[in-house]
């Protein structure tokens, strides 16, 4: 209990609020020219109890020197891995930390986090109930964090159903922040690794919570979304709208043949 006692002498009692504590999952791989400014973005969150998990995915650059200095500190896991790719490292990293935290969030290894990034997640996600989704718009700069335009502009309307996600996902894996209800979920199925082959998790993320809860997004952007060529994310590309299009167009056309989804198990 927090009592403050004001100069008029009135005296007002403040339950002590607890900070949310956040789990951060980053994937790197030859990550050195960005990821050591990335990492201290997310240590620097502001109102929130991070813990920055790390899974590297076999760099064969300067990532492992520079993930050694952060690894002794309290608040920081990495973990060294053989190269399985990206999607199958965010979720070897999903299936790997405990279900202790109150929100799980996705993290790039060449963004910069603006520093109120989590707790405007958090702060929306707190109102909801049952399994939910927080995604923002992004601010894109160039490789010397110059801005270059936001991907979301405000006049454009984001469809957060079911139908929109299997056919184009909106939520770009470096803003997703969930709640624990959509992380359990998430932890007790998992797509095979044929399909995240191709960078599937946050997609897979994003249908998962509008199929079993709600999408919740925000159209200010609290991250600074680096584009350059060594990009493995190209989800900004035209091309992979009309990939998903095409894929869609089979489920609602069984002639053309419906590809299955593998499952594996725990083990």
């Amino acid at each position: 209990m927090i009592i403050i006692l004001f100069e008029d002498g009135i005296q007002v009692d403040m339950m002590e609020k607890k900070t949310k504590t956040v789990a951060v999952m980053m994937s790197s791989y030859n990550g050195e020219l960005f990821i050591e400014e990335q990492i201290n973005s997310v240590l620097r969150q502001s109102d929130v109890d991070v813990h920055l998990y790390i899974r590297d995915d076999g760099s064969t650059d300067k990532t492992i020197r520079i993930l050694q200095e952060y690894s002794d500190m309290d608040n920081v896991t990495v973990e060294y891995g053989r190269n399985v790719g990206v999607g199958n490292s965010f979720m070897d990293l999903l299936w790997s930390i405990p279900d202790t935290y109150d929100y799980y969030s996705f993290c790039d290894q060449d963004d910069v986090w603006e520093t109120d990034k989590l707790i405007a997640a958090v702060t929306r996600l707190s109102t909801e109930s049952g399994c939910a989704l927080y995604a923002s718009s992004l601010e894109c700069v160039d490789i010397n964090n110059n801005s270059i335009g936001i991907k979301f502009e405000p006049g454009r309307e984001f469809d957060s159903t079911l139908l929109s996600a299997i056919c184009r996902n909106q939520c770009f894996g470096c803003t997703q922040v969930f709640n624990k209800e959509l992380f359990l979920l998430l932890y007790s199925r998992r797509p095979a690794k044929q399909l995240l082959q191709t960078k599937f998790h946050d997609a897979w993320v994003s249908v998962s919570a509008a199929a079993a809860g709600r999408i919740l997004y925000d159209r200010e952007s609290h991250i600074r979304y680096r584009r350059h060529g060594r990009n493995y994310n190209n989800s900004m590309n035209p091309g992979r709208v009309e990939k998903w299009k095409r894929r869609f167009s089979k489920l609602i056309h069984p002639k053309k043949g419906i590809p299955r989804v593998k499952w594996q198990g725990k083990s």
